[in-house]
């Protein structure tokens, strides 16, 4: 559900996850991990800013577009 709402707000924004994990500063490979452990709150929060979204959107279900950079 997280994996899936951050690679949709990637391919929105058009930038890679690889991409992203170098902007923020995250390990290479540890987002696409995310589909089998859960991120911590330092990195999860992380992403929610860059993309100007909450914690929550990309904790739900069904993700709601968001106007992001």
């Amino acid at each position: 559900m997280v994996l899936d709402n951050i690679k949709t707000l990637c391919k929105e924004n058009k930038i890679s996850i690889a991409s992203l994990e170098q902007k923020l500063g995250i390990g290479n490979g540890t987002i696409g991990r995310w589909d089998k452990s859960s991120p911590t709150t330092d990195k999860i929060k992380a992403v929610a800013d860059y993309f100007g979204c909450t914690i929550d959107d990309l904790l739900s279900e069904q993700h709601n577009k968001t106007a992001v950079r």
